[in-house]
């Protein structure tokens, strides 16, 4: 059990939450920022639309999404923030590249996959993303008519199928403490 105050971590680090539109990524983050010390919350809605240049679709938008990606998570780390992104993410190979220019640079990289059925999902759908494919299909959304490619070896494995925000967090928490902090 979690106590109400901050967790402080001693090591720089990125917690990385990838999953479907609507399995809770930006939900958790925010409820882990509130839990950790020196920790700031990068959600990839947020930093999409924080640049007036739209991302063209396929591989090209990608590629510089992920770019931007890096860039912001090391400028916030080199600033000795702890970073929480909530990225659908859902190309293997680019989630690989984050993760390995992260530790190149000396960081601690920790990938949570949450593991939420398309059913679930589209139940919660909070920016009515799965409502508005439905009535037209103008949407698209990764594990629909896009490819997710699921994590072959995350840190981590969250079903919020069923399991509640609180538990979650304590989970991860849990799990990042013996993979990068018992040393």
């Amino acid at each position: 059990m979690i106590s109400s105050h901050s967790v402080p971590l001693e090591h720089k680090m990125v917690i990385f939450f990838t999953g479907l539109s609507g399995s809770g990524k930006s939900t958790l983050a925010e409820a882990l920022n509130l839990k950790l010390s020196n920790s700031i919350v990068l959600d990839g809605d947020k930093l999409r639309s924080s640049y007036t240049t739209p991302l063209p679709h396929g591989k090209e938008g990608l590629d510089l999404n992920t770019q931007r990606i890096i860039e912001t998570t090391l400028s916030l780390l080199q600033n000795n923030r702890y970073v929480i992104g909530a990225f659908v993410a859902p190309d293997a190979s680019l989630r690989e590249r984050i993760k390995k220019t992260i530790n190149q640079e000396g960081y601690h990289f920790f990938e949570v996959y949450l593991n939420t059925s398309i059913k679930v999902c589209e139940e919660r759908d909070p920016k009515g993303l799965y409502q508005q494919f439905r009535s037209n299909g103008s949407v698209r959304l990764a594990g629909i008519n896009e490819i997710y490619e699921v994590p072959c070896d995350p840190d981590l494995v969250c079903d919020t199928n069923l399991k509640d925000v609180r538990d979650t967090v304590s989970e991860i928490i849990l799990k990042c403490s013996k993979s990068f902090f018992s040393n």
